[in-house]
């Protein structure tokens, strides 16, 4: 093995002090091997680990090995304090994916069986932990190179689309309905946001509450019928995750991401019986240290907040592992959400993600260090069934159109902040046009500010060339005056006339093409007649004819440099129409930008606000619907219950004058009984002495008659006489 082979080669030789490379092995708690049935084993937390490869241009040593047969990871560390020793350790889980392995091989060990076993009624939980950059965002929440191309997505987007496939076979096979709802979190500098909030960028859904057990009160959960409805959900949250650069990973995640799925399943062979299971995917902030990360500032506080958050979990962990009758729960806002998806009630299942570069081996074994303390985790998952009440009938039939119509209103809800937001982002978009085109304005300003600089510049360059050799001009000229004639004197005259004319047209700014044009022209004339009565006065010396050929050369050189001076002030001219046109330009587009945003803004508010409003008012109606529905049956409920309770009344009455009724005719029949003894004893005796014969049956009326009329004291003394 790979440990063995490491440890020989930095065996001490023989002879040598005790004390070279020490192999340490840390194995996984009894019982870790892999069950047939995944995450169906509910006696502990089960714990995975996958090792990052190297990337093909780092340039770096590896020093972790991934061993998928053996379930086992190697870290090889170096100890200087040591003399350069270096120090082997193992660790065993229950499942290792080394660098080649797929994301469809990690969401078929991980993924499904949690799956699937949150489908039967338990909850569930998949926590990825790491240093940064060591891929738990990848493993997780990768949407994958294209919609068309999902070859390496994550686990989540596999998971969303195993989820509906597995409803709808169960659907087919059992007859069981499913209610799909999603939730989103993410723990930000220790404040708990809600990510599928409508108003979450306006500020809404910030630093909620978090209660015992994990519960999130006012937490915003959107019904979801198909799965693209869900996967649109959770892009929409996970565009408001915040991420950053660092030195150690281009988008490092800078706060802590919980993905919910609440499934509801009601069989159809048991009305009023359902279960309700929450599938959590928790992508945990890499643990960074900041001389690696190189963050400072807002990126700072930020990574303290991760590692204050990662040392409340590990001591969660730690807690959990040993067994403490204590757990600090309430240590961060992370530990606390947590509380109902690490042990008791859950099916958990960690995946450990690891960097094989050696520069990074002492993060690399304090990770899966944790992991192998969350392998000594007990959960107690139990399926959560629960009991619902029928309704009447007719709100029975009502409640799936009501249902209809309110995912109908969510959806038309969702489009509207789609419509928001995609308005948003053109009016955003516009912004940024506008802000550009600003600045190529100043640019264009500049530009144009600097081509007036040079060209006035030019000029000024061109008049003062001009001026010296009009300067030299008239000194030639002056000397040729000593000796010439008329013509020389001409000439003269006309060289301090283009003098006063180049003054006149360097005062005479504003109209400085039309004078530079005249003056052009009465220099070509002059140039001409300079010529002419140059070669008229060649023959006046040797002295004449150099100073005229001098003149002319010198002029012709003015020539030029005028014509330079008029083109480069041409070219100036037309950048600076060009930029006046791009400024018009410029100023027409900002305009039309501003009006559509305006526009877009309007158009905007009054779409949210009338949605809101119909939404609302919808939403009034629903419930004065439901008040009024249930106002009725709780009335004719009460009545009912009036109305039976008044037959029980009248018949306990009844019983109660039956028992007197039975009471009259016990009384009777004793007092009948007697009245026959006493027949008896006349028929005996007779009345009176005499003897009384017949039947006494038929003498009953007759004595019954004479007991009704004698009365007591009558009776009374018959009974005397009778004795006597």
């Amino acid at each position: 093995p790979f440990w063995l082979r490491l440890a020989a080669r930095h065996a001490p030789a023989a002879g040598a002090r005790p004390g070279g490379a020490s192999v340490t092995v840390r194995p996984g708690p009894p019982g870790s091997t892999m069950g047939s049935e995944g995450a169906g084993d509910g006696g502990r937390c089960r714990v995975f680990a996958r090792v990052r490869p190297l990337p093909a241009n780092a340039g770096a040593a590896c020093g972790v090995q991934a061993s998928r047969e053996d379930r086992a990871v190697r870290v090889a560390l170096d100890a200087p304090e040591a003399g350069g020793v270096v120090e082997a350790r193992e660790y065993v889980f229950d499942g290792v994916f080394p660098g080649s392995a797929t994301q469809e091989e990690v969401f078929q060990e991980v993924g499904l069986p949690i799956l699937q076993e949150c489908l039967k009624g338990f909850n569930g939980a998949v926590l990825a932990y790491g240093q940064t950059g060591s891929g738990k965002t990848h493993s997780l929440l990768h949407r994958g190179r294209s919609e068309v191309d999902n070859s390496d997505a994550g686990l989540l987007p596999r998971v969303i689309n195993e989820l509906f496939d597995l409803v709808a076979q169960n659907t087919l096979e059992t007859g069981a309905s499913f209610e799909i709802a999603a939730a989103a979190i993410q723990v930000y500098n220790e404040h708990v946001d809600d990510l599928l909030r409508a108003d979450h960028q306006s500020g809404g859904g910030r630093d909620l509450e978090v209660r015992s057990g994990g519960d999130v009160p006012g937490l915003t959960w959107v019904l979801c019928k198909r799965a693209e409805a869900l996967r649109k959900a959770f892009n929409r949250a996970r565009a408001s995750l915040v991420y950053a650069e660092t030195w150690m990973n281009k988008a490092s995640s800078r706060s802590h991401a919980v993905f919910q799925i609440r499934i509801t399943r009601r069989a159809a062979d048991a009305p009023g019986r359902c279960t309700v299971a929450r599938l959590s995917v928790v992508d945990l902030a890499g643990s960074e240290r900041i001389k690696k990360s190189g963050v400072e500032g807002l990126h700072l506080k930020e990574a303290t907040a991760i590692n204050r958050s990662l040392l409340a979990l590990g001591n969660v962990v730690s807690a959990l592992a040993a067994g403490g009758a204590h757990v600090p729960f309430r240590d961060s806002k992370l530990t606390r959400i947590l509380h109902g998806s690490i042990g008791g009630n859950c099916k958990t299942v960690l995946l450990v993600c690891a960097s094989s570069a050696s520069k990074h081996a002492s993060e690399t074994s304090s990770s899966l260090e944790f992991a192998s303390r969350a392998m000594h985790i007990k959960v107690n998952a139990r399926v959560n069934a629960i009991v619902e009440f029928e309704l009447e009938p007719r709100l029975a039939e009502e409640l799936p159109a009501m249902d209809t119509e309110e995912a109908a209103l969510e959806e038309q809800l969702a489009e509207a902040n789609d419509r928001a937001a995609r308005a948003e982002a053109r009016a955003e978009a516009a912004e940024r046009a506008a802000e550009e085109w600003e600045e190529r304005a100043a640019s264009i300003e500049n530009l144009s500010r600097r081509a007036k600089r040079e060209s006035a510049e030019t000029v000024r360059t061109v008049e003062q060339g001009l001026v010296a050799e009009r300067l030299k001009a008239a000194t030639a000229l002056a000397r040729l005056q000593e000796r010439g004639d008329r013509a020389v004197e001409a000439l003269q005259a006309q060289l301090a006339e283009r003098d006063a004319a180049a003054e006149r047209s360097a005062m005479a700014r504003a109209d400085a093409e039309a004078a530079m044009e005249r003056m052009l022209a009465e220099a070509l004339e002059q140039q001409a007649a300079m010529q002419r009565r140059a070669e008229a006065a060649e023959e006046m010396g040797r002295l004449a004819e150099e100073a005229v050929e001098r003149c002319r050369s010198r002029e012709a050189a003015a020539e030029e440099a005028e014509r330079a001076a008029l083109a480069r002030e041409a070219a100036a001219a037309e950048r600076e129409a060009a930029a006046q046109a791009r400024e018009t330009e410029l100023v027409e587009a900002l305009a039309a930008a501003e009006r559509e945003r305006a526009s877009l803004q309007r158009d905007f508010e009054a779409a949210v606000g009338g949605e809101r409003a119909r939404v609302g008012a919808r939403l009034r109606v629903c419930h004065e619907c439901l008040d009024a529905r249930l106002e009725e049956a709780r009335r004719r409920g009460s009545a009912e219950l009036a109305r039976r309770l008044q037959l029980v009344e009248g018949r306990e009455e009844d019983a109660r004058k039956i028992s007197e009724q039975g009471a009259k005719l016990e009384a009777q029949r004793s007092e009948l009984c007697h009245l026959i003894r006493e027949v008896e004893s006349l028929r005996r005796g007779g009345r009176g002495g005499a003897a009384v014969s017949g039947d006494p049956v038929a003498m009953l009326p007759t004595l019954l008659g004479n007991h009704a009329k004698t009365g007591p004291s009558a009776r009374k003394l018959t009974r005397r006489s009778r004795a006597s």
